[in-house]
């Protein structure tokens, strides 16, 4: 930005006898002094005689750099819509899963430690938590309702065993069986791990039951 260093600096006429000085003449008329005024008013100084100056030189304008900060609040499903397939961070698939009521408070406290495992790459520890949730929303659902019962056998059942004929509990079981799994000449040792995308997959479907369950407690 521009800065003005533009000063004004005020020169009058002055009677002599205003500093005691006798009169005297420039020709036949009566001669003035001329007396520099300062006044900080129009910001100029004591020490400059300039009629207008640039802060007493000739430089009446100068460039300025300042840096402005100012915090911008972008809304999450403007920064994953707009602004990351922007930046190059990629696009995504927005799940929103309401919470609920949390009546299942131990589930509520398995999934948040599942996330904490997720956040620091420990894909085991998430499907251990969620092999956990399983149990206890297996559990939960059987000692209500009875395990002759429609919503038990049928509704939940279809749900919890659609892995093709794995219980959810068989298939969140692979964090912790990997070892054995090492053990046998089927695979090759290399291919035997799980990564992000299998702890994403178990978490997300662990929330999901987590939800189908309160449902089903409340009917």
């Amino acid at each position: 930005y521009l800065e003005s260093n533009a000063q004004i600096c005020g020169v009058t006429f002055t009677n002599p006898k205003t500093f005691n000085l006798p009169d005297f003449l420039i020709g036949s008329k009566k001669a003035s002094i001329m007396t520099y005024t300062y006044n900080p008013d129009f910001n100029s100084n004591d020490y400059s005689s300039w009629l207008l100056s640039g802060n007493g030189g000739n430089i009446f304008l100068s460039v300025k750099k300042q840096l402005l900060r100012n915090k911008i609040r972008i809304s999450s499903s403007d920064w994953i819509n707009i602004f990351a397939p922007v930046l190059d961070i990629g696009e995504f698939f927005i799940i929103e899963v309401p919470k609920g009521k949390q009546i299942i408070k131990e589930a509520c406290e398995y999934i948040e430690k599942a996330k904490g495992c997720f956040s620091k790459w420990d894909y085991e520890g998430v499907y251990a938590n969620c092999r956990e949730i399983g149990t206890l929303l297996d559990s939960t659902l059987k000692v209500k309702y009875g395990k002759n019962n429609f919503i038990y056998e049928e509704r939940w059942g279809r749900t919890y065993k659609r892995f093709k004929n794995l219980s959810f509990n068989e298939v969140a079981s692979l964090g912790l069986h990997l070892e054995d799994l090492k053990k046998t000449t089927k695979y090759s040792i290399d291919d035997i791990k799980i990564g992000k995308p299998d702890a994403e997959h178990i978490m997300y479907v662990t929330i999901l039951l987590i939800k189908f369950t309160e449902e089903l407690m409340e009917l």
